[in-house]
């Protein structure tokens, strides 16, 4: 005897509230987390898609152009692989379908579209000729000893003329029709297609792609070209746009000037030594202004340096090795305490001091680059004014930084940390 099957106890009306309303406050708040997440993220992809539209527009036509091309030639080379009368009769029903419609596109047919099926209602396939007529295809994959008779015939006909208002049909088959078939079809303006016809055609398009091998390959080369075009804009917009309007408009970015030297401090050393402020001309301070809290002995490894950058409210994310770099050294420092990784600034010390910091103000991002014995590279990221902090698309700016004897100075403007400037490093 088969054992009867437990039935769950229903749940209540309330229980299924509850568990509904906690479904509903759970998929809103991860909802909500995932738009608080990705909002930078999709302000800073629709800025810079509003600031690049042509260049973007070019590489998606000629993608487009490109997969047409590619696509039209998959289907050729298909289609070219059933030349005889058994080839054809291998296929499923299915198949032979996709064949006489790849069939029809060689043969100049428009809008070819295969919708064959369960309930096709006798249509396998629509198309259009070239006076733009709406052609009704039917399909049949029988044996060649299975003809079409005429009540075959009867029911096309009315079903492409009352149903689907076609303006004349086409019935293709691998076998052959009746003679009773074939006259009702010429009344009709019906025109049919046996294996014997279906494998002419097959060899007339074969002809007709021979003759004109490249009579199809001017998509390509114009898909080609678009992308091209558009890549090598979109290239200079992002890349080679923002140094172009630094050479137009030198005012745009900062220019350091030569300035008397800083009165010498006789008071203690403040929470941090500026070596450049973030104006048009930055100003150094001389290494004797400097006046470091510890002790010139107690800074000579890379643990003493860490913590007096610890001092100054930030900590080292990229250590560099302290020793044996030669005397000018520097620190990347990252804010304690801040979340997003934004806030960072550069520590030079020269042999056992400190000096200070590259700029007043941090900066969202820097990089460093090269490391002399009296010169520094750094790279600031940049960004546009209406960039997202996570999505920049200003590009970089690399600026050095060189002890001359006597103080330190930089040898390449230093970008603005105006958020409504053209560039910024933030």
């Amino acid at each position: 005897m088969p054992r009867r099957r437990r039935r769950r106890p229903r749940r209540s009306w309330e229980q299924r509230v509850a568990r509904n309303l906690v479904t509903y406050l759970v998929g809103g708040f991860v909802i909500v987390v995932l738009i608080v997440w990705i909002e930078p993220l999709l302000t800073g992809l629709f800025t810079f898609l509003s600031e690049n539209w042509f260049s973007i527009s070019l590489i998606a036509v000629g993608v487009t152009t490109i997969y047409v091309y590619v696509r039209r030639r998959y289907h050729l080379r298909k289609r070219l692989q059933l030349r005889t009368l058994d080839e054809f009769m291998a296929l499923t029903s299915t198949q032979f379908e996709l064949a006489v419609a790849d069939l029809l596109r060689d043969l100049d047919y428009r809008d070819v579209q295969r919708t064959g099926g369960s309930g096709d209602l006798q249509a396998d396939i629509t198309c259009r000729n070239k006076k733009g007529q709406f052609i009704v295809v039917q399909c049949k994959h029988y044996n060649r000893g299975n003809r079409i008779g005429s009540p075959d015939i009867q029911t096309f006909i009315g079903m492409i003329y009352g149903h689907h208002r076609a303006d004349f049909g086409i019935f293709v088959t691998t076998s052959d029709f009746s003679q009773a078939a074939i006259d009702l079809a010429e009344q009709q303006e019906i025109r049919l297609i046996n294996s014997e016809e279906l494998v002419r055609l097959v060899e007339c398009a074969d002809r007709r792609n021979e003759r004109t091998p490249m009579h199809d390959h001017w998509p390509f080369f114009l898909g080609v070209a678009l992308l091209v075009a558009g890549l090598g804009s979109l290239y200079g917009s992002v890349f080679l746009g923002p140094a172009l309007k630094a050479m137009v408009n030198p005012k745009a970015s900062p220019t350091p000037m030569a300035l008397a030297p800083a009165t010498i401090a006789s008071t203690p050393e403040p929470a941090f030594t500026p070596l450049a402020m973030v104006t048009r001309e930055p100003v150094l301070l001389p290494t004797a202004a400097v006046a470091p809290t510890l002790s010139s002995s107690s800074i000579k490894n890379q643990a003493d340096a860490i913590e007096r950058i610890k001092r100054e409210g930030y900590s080292a994310f990229i250590p560099p090795p302290f020793s044996d770099e030669g005397p000018l050294r520097v620190f990347l420092g990252l804010k304690i305490g801040t979340a997003d990784g934004y806030n960072q600034r550069a520590f030079f010390f020269l042999n056992d001091d400190y000096l200070g910091t590259d700029t007043l103000n941090p900066s969202a991002g820097i990089r460093l680059l090269v490391r002399t014995p009296d010169t520094v590279t750094l790279s600031y990221v940049l960004y546009r004014p209406n960039d997202g902090m996570c999505c920049p698309t200003g590009g970089s700016a690399t600026v050095r930084y060189h002890w001359n004897g006597t103080r330190l100075v930089p040898l390449d403007p230093i970008p603005s940390d105006d958020w409504n400037a053209p560039l910024s490093r933030r």
